[in-house]
């Protein structure tokens, strides 16, 4: 490392003092960018934006929770640039120029669809294969690993690399025996996936109504007209622990050949057409108390594996802003705000075509 990036790498570290977590994660994006980088023969004065792009690319995160209580991609994108620009001001060596392209990358880095430079495609590659593994602590994603691969991913360094991590057989240390989505750990729970039926209806409504607004939460009613009309399109992961079985999680959306997920498909569950050419998705809940284990992501592998074994042509789903980031791991692209306005609030619709 020269000491130019050694500078700004101790300054970052300052910045981000009581965030280890945050310091663990650029240090890893930095590793991954320069070793693609230096593969895919950079030279020096874009390895050396590169680099900085890659030790500063985050910086607008602890802006965007003090400033919006999120830390979503676009908010990243606004804040982080002009917080970057007092620490890159503080360090002898780059140009001016370079100064204003880590200033961009740092402004774009969550956004896929316009990536224009070697610098810009490989930050981006760098950053999926660090957040492909931290955020899916309970194991491999392969599915969200295979998406990005196909939609993400253009160097040939950057995808040796993906695939060594994350698509080839994973390494089970001995004694470990339980990894899969489905089967006992070692303390007897079960985890078990399943497509709903008539039963499940009052557990799926209390998930429902645990984890959306009233004004946004499907009814019992609404719920039992899906489960009956589209239960094969409605996967359910159950717990089963000393004798005792919970549903802590479901995915659910009906067929349809209308290309865009509108308001009237909510709660009208007759539009279903099981030879449709899309695969919507309504609802990807899980009980708070039980999130941020990969529960949800297990389901929505699930249905986009299902989805392109039956032959269609993607997955459509809406989300709120903060949440564009996460589905753009399992390969959604962003196509803008919604005409829905279920619930009275802002969505964003999102596609995956196979």
């Amino acid at each position: 490392m020269d000491l130019q990036t050694a500078e700004l790498f101790r300054e970052m570290t300052v910045y981000d003092a009581g965030d280890p977590a945050r310091i663990q994660h650029f240090t890893k994006v930095y590793t991954y960018a320069d070793l693609i980088g230096t593969c895919e023969g950079l030279s020096e004065g874009q390895l050396r934006v590169l680099r900085a792009a890659a030790i500063l690319h985050d910086i607008g995160i602890h802006k965007s929770e003090e400033k919006y209580g999120d830390d979503t991609g676009k908010h990243q994108e606004l804040e982080g640039p002009p917080e970057a620009a007092k620490i890159l001001s503080k360090i002898e060596g780059y140009t001016e120029d370079e100064k204003q392209r880590i200033l961009y990358l740092i402004g774009h880095h969550h956004s896929y669809a316009e990536i224009d430079g070697s610098d810009y495609q490989i930050l981006v590659e760098a950053d999926f294969l660090v957040n492909l593994f931290e955020n899916h602590p309970q194991g491999i994603d392969k599915a969200a690993a295979a998406a990005a691969l196909s939609r993400i991913f253009r160097t040939k360094s950057g995808k040796e690399m993906l695939e060594a991590m994350f698509l080839r057989e994973e390494y089970k240390k001995p004694g470990s025996e339980w990894k899969s989505a489905e089967g006992i750990d070692p303390s007897g729970r079960e985890l078990i996936i399943s497509h709903a039926g008539p039963s499940d209806v009052p557990a799926l409504a209390a998930v429902e109504r645990a984890c959306f607004p009233e004004a946004e939460a499907a009814t019992e009613e609404e719920i039992k007209e899906r489960v009956r009309s589209y239960g094969d399109h409605f996967f359910v992961l159950r717990e089963r622990l000393a004798g005792q079985t919970g549903l802590i999680s479901f995915v659910d959306g009906f067929v349809t050949d209308e290309a865009d997920l509108t308001d009237a498909m909510y709660a009208d569950a007759s539009m279903h057409n099981e030879n449709g050419a899309w695969q919507m998705i309504f609802g990807v809940n899980t009980v708070p108390e039980r999130r941020k284990h990969g529960y949800a992501a297990m389901l929505l592998e699930r249905a986009i594996g299902q989805a392109r074994e039956q032959g269609r042509k993607g997955v459509v789903l809406t989300c709120k802003e903060r949440l564009l980031p996460y589905y753009a791991k399992f390969g959604f692209v962003n196509e803008g705000v919604s005409a829905s306005v279920h619930g009275n609030v802002v969505w964003y619709q999102m596609r995956l075509t196979f």
